[in-house]
């Protein structure tokens, strides 16, 4: 019975013309089927990209996928190697690579993989790391997750996150966090540093040198199935591509934050769900700016240099002027799914993402127009 629904919903969006307006709340857009591959829409997460001449390319359905037009046509470009492991997480480095990574944990071994292309997702590159991170300590730790935060030509810093393993409860075991530095041209792992009763470490950068690293400490010695006794945040800094960090210094004794964004070599935000704390000088005063988000913690930042950037938070766009200090509202992003990605290339371009629909501005996000939307009858 399925497929003669598809059939008379695809004839009657033929006969509606250019806009499809009558199934789905009158969403003025165009589903979009590729004859190569069947769907772009499907089940899977998509990730966009808009590049400076206006292109919008990205993954989607095991695909990587461009369009100059707006998908108005699109193309869909080669299929993406298989990536093992868990928590990929595609990024975008202008102007034209995407990056993907994830981890495998298996027995006593660690492996990040990492994919690349420098074509638009036309090809790709595929390195695989390997990192022997319970030699030290045998049967005391296992590797809960890592991250990759930083990609140059021959750099990524990725976090192990490694935590006492419930079925040991007779050793002493505590969190640890380690940093390893990885190049993708020679397939050499470094460790950088370690952290001990450590846990929940974010890293960001804001250059190939300067970057920012949060954690919290562990404050009560760990017992079986005890994993809070988190609620603080330290950072540290960088200012030679994670070679050698700044000494840990507490940023709030009470509750642990979740995110950090590097602006600028001076300027940073990190932020939980009840705070969005901000320095101007890097770390040596602090204020609490979460009331100018009507006090919602923030899901995406981008800045176009060290003073313009938008923030997105539930759904709402921000803009400041000053490098993150003060932030004024912009815009409601009408739609009904959660957005988590804002990206714009100059004050007045940008998308916004989320799940499986994107909306693109040309005005600074006064106003936006639907280029994606999770048709039912489009979806698999």
């Amino acid at each position: 019975m399925r497929y003669p629904v598809l059939l008379f919903l695809c004839l009657t969006i033929l006969s509606c013309g250019d806009k499809e307006t009558s199934l789905i709340g009158k969403v003025e857009v165009k589903p979009l089927v590729n004859p190569e591959i069947g769907l772009l829409i499907s089940s899977n997460q998509l990730d966009p990209f808009l590049t400076a001449d206006g292109k919008i390319i990205g993954v989607g359905s095991n695909h990587s996928f461009y369009t100059e037009n707006d998908f108005k046509s699109f193309q869909t470009l080669g299929q993406l190697p298989q990536l093992p492991g868990e928590a990929a997480v595609f990024k975008f480095f202008g102007p034209n690579t995407l990056v993907a990574y994830s981890y495998v944990h298996q027995s006593d071994k660690r492996f990040s993989n990492m994919l690349v292309s420098r074509n638009y997702g036309r090809s790709w590159e595929s390195y695989v790391f390997e990192s022997d991170i319970a030699v030290e300590k045998p049967q005391a730790y296992f590797n809960w997750s890592d991250r990759g935060a930083l990609f140059s030509e021959d750099r990524a810093i990725i976090i192990y996150q490694r935590w006492p393993d419930d079925n040991l409860p007779y050793l002493v075991r505590k969190p640890e966090i380690s940093l390893f530095q990885l190049n993708p041209k020679t397939g050499e792992s470094i460790k950088l540093h370690s952290y001990e009763n450590a846990a929940y470490g974010v890293v960001d950068f804001f250059d190939a040198e300067m970057g920012g690293f949060l954690m919290s400490r562990q404050t009560v010695a760990y017992s079986s199935n005890r994993w809070d006794n988190y609620d603080n945040a330290y950072v540290s800094f960088t200012n030679d591509g994670g070679l050698t960090w700044t000494a840990p210094v507490l940023l709030d004794d009470s509750k642990r934050m979740t995110r950090l964004f590097m602006i600028s070599k001076t300027n940073v935000i990190v932020q939980s769900q009840e705070k969005v704390y901000f320095t101007d000088n890097l770390g040596q005063s602090w204020q609490n700016i979460i009331s100018q988000f009507q006090n919602r913690s923030i899901d995406d930042l981008h800045f176009l240099g060290e003073e313009t950037g938008f923030a997105l938070a539930a759904n709402s766009l921000y803009k400041s002027a000053d490098g993150g200090k003060n932030w004024t509202f912009a815009s409601n992003i009408p739609t009904p799914f959660a957005l988590q990605n804002i990206q714009f290339v100059d004050e007045l371009r940008g998308i916004a993402s989320g799940g499986q629909v994107l909306y693109k501005t040309m005005d600074g996000g006064q106003t936006w127009r639907v280029l994606l939307y999770p048709y039912a009858y489009v979806m698999e």
